[in-house]
């Protein structure tokens, strides 16, 4: 049996105003600033009997940019930076793959984060190594118009690369950023746009 949190998110229809010349370009690719992961912890069960079964990732993830969503009658109206919480959790008896969960609540849109087995080893672990699919859906309402945006970013964790942590006797497992990791950064793709767009 999966537990996945599932945060229902409105989308808020606030205009945020800036002056266009100090606002990022998003129609260039190279002036957005990559995501970062602030904060990404696993936790893996003994499987001792009477013990709990959940296995758990809690990650912190922000996009630091200040982007164009497009124009207003007094000006530019702009999608201000972002930070959200993530976090699920799975029994023994499943795995935690291909499954989108919703992240904490965020002003005008939403994150989605989505576990896949990693791609670059046969080794696979949900908690040691592992690959993650953040989304970030970014909407806007202004009068007459409402403006939208859609990134996709993944990022890859390995214990021994970016991870570091602990299995004690018993079986239970810590895994944690490496502090000399931090933050890990995360190279997003806009997939999706209505205002402010590549022309």
């Amino acid at each position: 049996m999966m537990l996945f949190s599932s945060h229902i998110l409105p989308l808020l229809s606030i205009t945020s105003l800036a002056a266009g010349a100090a606002l990022l370009k998003s129609r260039d690719p190279d002036a957005l600033k990559l995501w970062e992961i602030l904060r990404l912890s696993t936790f893996s069960p003994s499987g001792r009997p009477g013990s709990s079964p959940w296995s758990l990732i809690n990650i912190t993830i922000t996009d630091p940019n200040t982007i164009p969503a497009g124009p207003t009658p007094t000006g530019t109206a702009v999608f201000e930076p972002s930070t959200v919480n993530c976090s699920t959790a799975w029994d023994a008896g499943s795995l935690p793959y291909n499954q989108v969960v919703n992240c904490t609540e965020a002003e005008h849109g939403y994150w989605t984060f989505e576990m896949l087995e990693a791609d670059d080893s046969d080794y696979h672990s949900p908690t040691e190594n592992f690959n993650i699919r953040f989304t970030q859906v970014r909407s806007l309402e202004v009068p007459g118009n409402t403006y939208a945006q859609t990134f996709v970013g993944t990022g890859s964790f390995r214990v021994g690369d970016n991870l570091s942590g602990v299995c004690g006797a018993s079986g239970v497992c810590s895994f944690g950023l490496k502090d000399e990791a931090k933050p890990v950064l995360v190279n997003q793709t806009r997939t999706e746009c209505s205002g402010v767009c590549d022309e």
